[in-house]
């Protein structure tokens, strides 16, 4: 991104907590800062959220809730996301009783999500 677009979003969502040559670091409500986002805006979204996998810095929920917050802000990343713009998501993974001890968190997204229809 050029640095007219980056300023842009820097409007938008208020003083990063990183920026760099094209590129800004926001830390906190992805949901909040998402929906400030023009439709389109966005060349690149690098994503590490919680994996729901009681990490210490993370709370773990059911995992239907969990499945259903993350369609919510990737519903939103696709929005903001530019035609030919792309998406790396890094999820973990997850153990599901009587289905699997170790399945890719993803792979329970992809009939949910815009990136992947």
């Amino acid at each position: 991104m050029d640095s007219r677009q980056l300023d842009e979003i820097e409007s938008r969502l208020g003083t990063p907590a990183h920026r760099g040559e094209g590129f800004l670091i926001y830390h906190g409500d992805c949901l909040n800062y998402l929906s400030k986002l023009e439709r389109q805006s966005v060349g690149l979204t690098v994503t590490s959220p919680p994996y729901n996998i009681g990490k210490e810095y993370e709370a773990v929920s059911e995992i239907s809730d969990y499945l259903d917050w993350c369609v919510k802000w990737i519903d939103e990343v696709h929005r903001a996301t530019a035609q030919h713009g792309s998406f790396w998501l890094n999820l973990g993974y997850v153990a599901l009783e009587g289905r699997a001890k170790a399945i890719p968190i993803p792979y329970l997204l992809w009939d949910r999500i815009p990136f992947y229809l």
